[in-house]
């Protein structure tokens, strides 16, 4: 049997050593280079993500964020009616919106319309602008310095004018809505109703 010496001993010692050390330093620069990948491909996918108007809508908080002007209410119903009528949509989604869109209704439109039937009555309009090939394309609003403002039985009330342009397939058309609005006990104003309008109606 060949004997080991000591001196033997220790170099060994030190081979284990140096070879240990090695792959520590290799198995931190693979772990380095990973998180420095997966890093790199999570700001990448970030950078790619783009906020959709049915995500801002669907995740304001409306209560907390409520628009300060009757304009301001009928520009946030308008764009929660174009994403209702435009985009594709889920049911869940759809039902959702509706709910952000009934959270700028007075009292009394939201006794007039039950939220059942209100969805019902949604679904129905989506499926016929779908089969008719038709869009909301834009909305026109009337000017702040236009709203008609006015006091009754001690309520504030404003009504503004909204021009909505359809598209049907090639074909364009304007439809005009006058907006009633009432301040809520809060001092919000809420949409009470709407009804037709002429185009001379907008200032």
């Amino acid at each position: 049997m060949i004997s080991m010496g000591e001196g033997d001993f220790h170099m060994k010692k030190k081979g284990t050593l140096k070879t240990f050390l090695v792959m520590l330093v290799l198995a931190a620069g693979i772990l380095a280079g990973y998180y420095a990948i997966n890093n790199r491909a999570e700001q990448k996918a970030e950078a790619q993500y783009v906020e959709t108007e049915k995500d801002k809508l669907l995740t304001r908080n409306i209560e907390n964020s409520y628009p300060a002007t009757p304009r301001e209410v009928v520009k946030l119903y308008s764009r929660i009616l174009k994403c209702i009528y435009n985009e594709d949509l889920t049911e869940a989604e759809m039902k959702d919106l509706m709910k952000q869109a009934r959270l700028l209704y007075d009292e009394e439109l939201l006794e007039e319309n039950p939220e059942d039937n209100n969805v019902n009555e949604l679904k129905i309009e989506r499926e016929q602008y779908k089969a008719e090939k038709k869009s909301i394309f834009s909305v026109a609003i009337e000017k702040a310095n236009n709203v008609i403002t006015w006091t009754d039985a001690g309520k504030e009330y404003a009504s503004i004018v909204a021009c909505y342009t359809l598209k049907e397939d090639v074909t364009y058309t304007r439809t005009y809505e006058k907006f009633l609005l009432r301040k809520d006990l809060t001092g919000r104003y809420k949409i009470v109703g709407w009804g037709m309008a002429e185009e001379a109606d907008m200032e």
